[in-house]
């Protein structure tokens, strides 16, 4: 597991999407089955995904959306740095909860797996709590976005 300078974990314990386990391959499958089908059909030309890990799905959707420009954030990780420089996506460290974006910098955000991990490592943030709740009562899966005051 990776962890942060403080101990904290920051990323997966290992990498799902190369596993040879049958069982997981056919989850990933399906996972990245309907990630693909829940992807707006107009092209964003501006997408940020939030707690991107290794960036294998900021990657997939930079495949799909080839003229997007595509920037992907994770708290502090040696290691996640190294992992995004065979990408073809920018990436930066940060806070999801401090977005370090101007409003209105995208017009897609992903946080895809984010909200298990927002809640084992800040239980009582009211940014949890308030927006993820909002995003999930108000926003249609494709266009879930992080806040709507980078978005909008």
């Amino acid at each position: 597991m990776l962890v942060d300078a403080t101990g904290a974990p920051t990323g997966n314990t290992y990498d799902k999407y190369t596993s040879g386990n049958p069982v997981e391959r056919r989850l990933m499958t399906g996972f990245f089955r309907a990630l693909d089908s829940a992807l707006p059909a107009v092209p964003p030309q501006r997408i940020l995904e939030v707690g991107a890990g290794e960036g294998e799905i900021a990657q997939r959707v930079s495949d799909r959306y080839p003229g997007a420009d595509v920037t992907i954030l994770d708290l502090p990780d040696p290691e996640l740095a190294g992992e995004w420089s065979s990408l073809d996506v920018a990436g930066t460290h940060g806070d999801a909860g401090h977005l370090p974006f101007p409003d209105r910098t995208f017009d897609l955000v992903l946080a895809i797996e984010d909200l298990e991990t927002a809640l084992r490592l800040a239980p009582d943030d009211p940014w949890v709590h308030n927006d993820f709740a909002w995003l999930l009562a108000t926003k249609p899966l494709a266009r879930m976005r992080a806040s709507d005051r980078v978005v909008r």
